[in-house]
């Protein structure tokens, strides 16, 4: 390196980890196919799904609002921290309604940034 340019780039970040998840349903029961071992399920209600990750992140930093399977719902991401996703999906008349669905959430799995 020539004279004046002899330093070093520091950078910061944190230790980001994405897990996706892909969830059936059938008959109001609802299934993990991608993400088992990584999640848990739990039904609130109908169409009320809350998934706690088995290892909490130290921060969330995105959890995406899913794709549900079935056409015209909405959803609505009602909960959200480092331990858990609680979505509601409703159809365009505002009843709640049963469905399967993918997506993915963002978190850290350190608090502090690395260097």
């Amino acid at each position: 390196m020539g004279a004046g340019f002899n330093r070093n780039v520091n950078s910061s970040q944190l230790e980001s980890l994405m897990r996706t998840f892909k969830i059936s349903q059938s008959a109001g029961t609802y299934t993990i196919d991608d993400g088992v071992g990584d999640f848990t399920l739990l039904k609130n209600g109908t169409g009320d799904i809350t998934l706690t990750f088995v290892t909490p992140y130290a921060k969330l930093m995105c959890a995406s609002n899913p794709v549900p399977v079935v056409a015209n719902l909405r959803c609505q991401l009602s909960e959200q921290d480092a331990s858990h996703v609680r979505y509601v999906f409703t159809n365009n008349s505002g009843t709640a309604t049963e469905t399967g669905f993918q997506g993915f959430v963002l978190g850290s799995m350190t608090d502090t940034v690395k260097r």
